[in-house]
């Protein structure tokens, strides 16, 4: 048995304009997802149209009614681990992943384990480093990727 999703018409207009206005994609998508429910859309067919899972969508619809302020609910929270590498470590690591102009982050992570006998998840391993706050692969490997060849205009 469904249960009835109902927004007050006065909060339904405040979710519209801010999914009109807001720049954030997720945050627009999390509020598409609670009007289509309000709008009688089943969780299956709100997945399914937004290319999401079903228990996301009652995750989001469950944050909803859960709100203790209008926009607490669309808050999106990603505790990340702290580093396992020393400031020298990443420093090292930056360098390595600039000169060997590496394309994958699963060598990265390899190197990692090998090197420093740390472990990474491929995801860890594109996440900030301690120095720059860039990514040690995405920083190093895309800066140097494509080199640029000026090309002289003078005859």
């Amino acid at each position: 048995m469904a249960t009835t999703f109902t927004i007050d018409p006065d909060e339904r207009i405040r979710l519209a304009e801010q999914a009109r206005t807001n720049k954030d994609a997720k945050t627009v998508k999390r509020i598409l997802v609670v009007l289509a429910l309000a709008d009688g859309y089943r969780i299956q067919e709100v997945a399914k149209l937004f290319l999401l899972d079903e228990d996301t969508v009652t995750r989001w619809r469950n944050k909803y009614r859960k709100r203790r302020t209008a926009t607490d609910w669309l808050a999106i929270v990603h505790k990340g681990g702290t580093n396992k590498l020393t400031p020298e470590q990443c420093h090292e690591l930056e360098a390595y992943v600039a000169a060997e102009l590496i394309t994958d982050a699963a060598v990265v992570v390899q190197y990692i384990k090998e090197r420093y006998s740390q472990d990474y998840t491929v995801n860890g391993s594109t996440r900030a480093s301690s120095t720059n706050k860039r990514p040690w692969f995405r920083a190093s490997s895309t800066r140097q990727r494509k080199p640029h060849s000026r090309v002289n205009t003078r005859s």
